[in-house]
């Protein structure tokens, strides 16, 4: 059977028809829509059985960019795709549908088949957003490889069988081809002509190598490796500034890259976006779909240097002229040399900032924070350390899985050998700062230092270059002689407040930002300083997006504070004094219809800017707590985030936190979260000890000292002589030994799990568990445990330990029988490892042949 690939005119999806077919009656399986099979005559774009290939997901090809998916068959049928995304969506829509419970356990955390969170309950902390279901979204921002992996690793995580699933797709040329160019000029040395792709929009033109010669001779200096210039890029009659960029080395001998470029939200993008509406669109769902974009641009030198030319059949369309020629966006360190117009989120660039580039770290030796944004939320600090804290608070409060390690380990590099979060200060060290949790940070750097740590932590913690946006400016110099007294004076202060209150009034509900309003009213004034006049303005309301509005502006306030009060008081009544964002909005929908619909403000932010004001800032007496998400009537005494709500929540209990008790209360207050267990941080904290596979306990409840911790340590090191033993496997303790160990409160017996997470946690106790290191779940028990001072260290130690004691070495088993053998001996549980015994045992004394079915077990000797 011949088959062939042809689109529904209806709703053009790519259906699979057979040649047998041709002049047949048929109704397309999406639409419904019948029609009359025929073969399109085109021989370009017929896809025939000769240029299909099919492959199952065992199995997949390395290259798969630029070939058009046509089919996915997955075991609950075959369905057409139009591009790679449309794959990924369907995938990981029938693993979610068929087997939730496993897509749940990959929820905000590094997948164990690709190194990076693909799906999360947050969807801030995706690139490109798509929703699975159940308050669950997915990441769609990957390669046509990457996502062939993905989904590859998702089935055969979640048990589907990978053989049963396959794509059938159009292979294309091994890049996109470039389309005829339909400038009648002819192409020459000074000229190229490329298709619009994705790049175009987003970020600029790469120049072939041939006209490097040619473009570079046409600029008014001399365009160094490492260096931009401004120039003019002319499109019809429309100009815009951009930068010509010599992407190339210092060193002569790499390769040079010579490229025009802007940025996504520059004028020249947004025209092209705004005058290819759809391809700009096809291309975001997927950059190598090329389906019917045919558009080629002619790129030549113009008539005066820094001057060059597009030309294209399409009439640009301009989303927006500036006022004012923009200062060319460069990729080379930036220090400005013109203040921008647009500026960013409403700030004006002003001439001698600074701005952070991930290279220049150096130039910020004596500058002090000027602005700084990640991702869309501003940070403010007077110094570079208060920055770095309040980054660190930031994703603290969010809970990012990502600062899990870094209880462990040092962002730091050779530099240090303690973690980055610290359980307590530096003896004798002032330069630690204090974090909400109870943890330290060492600050005690120098400038250029710092901008490195926060580099260093923002990669971390999944932030690309993009997505900061950080800005220095040099510390004021204390000499009179530059500058008169008057034109100090004028510096340091804001804007006039009532004239920025009337000019706010006159904004109405839209607002301004503080840069705006400068603009307005006082070009001479410190954004600083106006910020902090707005933010102490009883009469002004801090809204999202960094903007604000009078209070005057909103119709009714005084009758919704009233409703506004009357709904946080029944949260805190039903809540102990608790509520958020999530749940003022619902109540307010409800209740509030009419006020959220007469002041356009339907949005969760906006309610809960508005309730901030009216309960924080300008109440007379009693103030409640903000911190966003979260409401407070009073100030706790415990960290400002889900981790302390669940310390309230144990105490509210004795002490004791069930887990089933702590998913119930989040769901009741709408909050969301990862993992209970990553939430706790339960595997670098000790605020709460693991007591069992459900249920945790508050380390104040017991009372831990040093006196404390020596008793433990008496027991402890008695039951280790009195077994004359090197190690001790948790499982061979008994029960009636645990009785010995001092009283824990409320009645509660030691478990073995609490055993090891004191041991684990207190070290002045003076021993440890030795486990796999194989990220086994948070309540497994160790394999044993042993002194600190111990020669065994490691999982490979012990094991070669227990093995001379019970075998004579060297001997071969299989992988198999040697985890049996420690399973029937309490060093594992039932099916721990049942894939992954070599890979805890990679060790010198142990030799893996047979694809890791059999071991040699050398011994120390």
């Amino acid at each position: 059977m011949s088959t062939f690939g042809i689109k529904c005119p209806g709703c053009e999806i790519l259906l699979e028809a057979d040649e047998n077919d041709i002049g047949a009656k048929v109704e397309c399986t999406e639409c419904g829509r019948p029609f009359i099979l025929a073969r399109n005559p085109d021989p370009s774009s017929a896809e025939t059985a000769n240029d299909t290939v099919t492959f199952t997901f065992d199995a997949f090809p390395k290259d798969l960019d630029y070939n058009q998916p046509l089919f996915l068959t997955m075991p609950n049928g075959t369905f057409p795709v139009e591009s790679w995304s449309n794959v990924l969506e369907k995938c990981f829509s029938y693993a979610f549908a068929n087997n939730a419970a496993k897509v749940g356990e990959l929820v905000d955390i590094k997948t164990p088949f690709r190194k990076a969170v693909l799906i999360s309950r947050h969807p801030e902390r995706l690139r490109r957003v798509k929703e699975l279901g159940g308050d669950l979204y997915m990441e769609t921002n990957l390669s046509a490889h990457g996502i062939v992996k993905s989904v590859c690793g998702l089935m055969a995580y979640c048990g589907f069988p990978v053989k049963a699933i396959s794509v059938t797709y159009r292979v294309k040329s091994s890049e996109p081809p470039a389309p005829e160019s339909k400038v009648d000029a002819p192409v020459s040395s000074s000229e190229f002509s490329k298709p619009l792709d994705f790049s175009t929009f987003t970020t600029g033109i790469t120049i072939p190598v041939r006209v490097h010669e040619a473009f570079l001779k046409h600029l008014s200096v001399k365009l160094e490796r490492g260096k931009s210039h401004p120039v003019t890029i002319m499109v019809g009659d429309s100009s815009f500034q951009v930068s010509i960029n010599n992407i190339g080395f210092s060193d002569p001998n790499r390769k040079q890259v010579l490229a025009f470029l802007w940025r996504k939200n520059s004028p020249l993008a947004k025209s092209f976006q705004a005058t290819f509406t759809a391809a700009y669109q096809q291309l975001m769902e997927d950059h190598a779909n090329r389906t019917g974009i045919d558009t080629a641009l002619t790129v030549s030198c113009g008539e005066q240097p820094d001057v060059f030319k597009i030309a294209m059949d399409t009439p640009l369309v301009e989303s927006k002229k500036p006022d004012a020629p923009v200062q060319a966006e460069t990729v080379a360190p930036i220090s400005l040399e013109a203040t921008s117009q647009d500026g960013i989120h409403g700030v004006r660039i002003q001439e001698n900032w600074i701005r952070f580039d991930f290279t220049n770290a150096p130039s910020f030796e004596r500058t002090v924070p000027a602005y700084c944004c990640i991702d869309g939320n501003v940070f403010e600090g007077r110094n570079w350390v208060r920055i770095l804290v309040a980054l660190v608070e930031f994703e603290l409060a969010k809970g990012n899985p990502a600062l899990e390690d870094l209880y462990e380990k040092s962002l730091y590099g050779k530099k240090t050998i303690r973690p980055f979060l610290m359980k307590s200060r530096i003896e004798g060290s002032r330069n630690c700062s204090e974090l909400s949790n109870g943890y330290w940070i060492n600050v005690g750097w120098s400038i250029p230092f710092l901008m490195q740590f926060i580099q260093a932590f923002l990669l971390h913690c999944g932030y690309d270059e993009k997505q900061v946006v950080i800005y220095g400016v040099p510390k004021a110099n204390n000499s009179a002689t530059h500058e008169s007294s008057q034109t100090k004076k004028t510096e340091v202060h804001g804007v006039d407040m009532e004239k920025a209150e009337t000019f706010l009034k006159t904004a109405g509900l839209r607002g301004a930002t503080v840069q705006e309003l400068i603009d307005a009213i006082q070009p001479s004034a410190v954004f600083w300083s106006t910020k902090n006049l707005l933010d102490e303005n009883l009469n002004v309301i801090a809204m999202p997006d960094n903007r604000y509005v009078h209070a005057d502006c909103f119709v009714d306030l005084d009758e919704a504070e009233d409703v506004f009060g009357k709904i946080l008081s029944s949260h805190f009544a039903r809540f102990d004094g608790y509520s958020n964002n999530q749940l003022l909005f619902g109540a307010a929908l409800q209740e509030l219809s009419m006020f959220l619909n007469d002041n356009d403000c339907e949005n969760i932010n906006v309610v809960y800017a508005i309730a901030r004001y009216l309960f924080e800032k300008k109440a007379a007496g009693k103030k409640y707590k903000f911190a966003p998400p979260h409401i407070f009537e009073t100030e706790p005494d415990y960290p400002l985030n889900l981790k302390g709500l669940m310390i309230r929540l144990a105490r509210s209990n004795g002490g004791i936190l069930h887990e089933v008790d702590a998913k119930h209360y989040l769901q009741k207050t709408m909050l969301t979260y990862g993992s209970i267990g990553q939430l706790l941080q339960v595997g670098n904290d000790k605020m709460f000890l693991m007591y069992d596979r459900d249920r945790y306990l508050l380390s104040e409840v017991i009372g831990i000292d040093d006196a404390w911790c020596r008793q433990m340590h008496d027991r402890v090191d008695d039951l280790f002589r009195k077994a004359d033993v090197a190690y001790v496997i948790p499982r061979d303790i008994s029960e009636a030994w645990l009785t010995t160990l001092p009283v824990l409160p409320l009645g509660l017996a030691w478990t073995h799990l609490l055993l090891q997470e004191i041991l684990d946690k207190y070290p002045a106790i003076g021993f440890k568990s030795i486990s796999a290191g194989l990220n086994q779940a948070y309540h497994t028990l160790a394999a044993a445990f042993v002194s600190i001072d111990s020669p065994l260290q490691t999982f490979p130690d012990v094991v070669t330990l227990f093995m001379e004691e019970h075998h004579k070495l060297p001997t071969r088993m299989s992988g198999e029988e040697l985890r049996i053998e420690l399973r029937d001996k309490g060093m594992l549980e039932a099916g721990e490892m049942i894939y992954s015994i070599h890979k805890a045992l990679n060790d010198y004394r142990f030799a893996w042949t047979d694809e890791n079915k059999t071991v040699l077990i050398r011994g120390n000797k």
